[in-house]
């Protein structure tokens, strides 16, 4: 995620005289609770999201998923511009 981000952070760099570096591991954790903060509590989310790092996912299991696809692709969108990760239901 940080290289989509590479020349606001060198500009910062710069500005500041700071040496920033990115962390090469992904914080998962964070990643994960940003997913179970964006699902709308309605698609009641049935356990922890899976991360598979490799894979750039998330997979969520929902008691009750969203029924139409514009409504999912917008959600995973939403995922994908804020982490970095596609999400898959599982």
């Amino acid at each position: 995620m940080g290289a989509q981000h590479g020349d606001l952070l060198h500009g910062c760099a710069e500005h500041t005289g700071w040496e920033l570096r990115l962390n090469p591991e992904p914080n998962q954790n964070e990643i994960k609770g940003c997913v179970r903060r964006m699902l709308p509590p309605t698609w009641q989310l049935q356990r922890e999201p899976s991360f598979f790092k490799e894979q750039n996912l998330v997979r969520v299991r929902l008691g009750s998923p969203p029924q139409d696809t514009p409504t999912w692709d917008a959600f995973c969108a939403k995922v994908k511009e804020a982490t970095g990760y596609q999400v898959e239901l599982g």
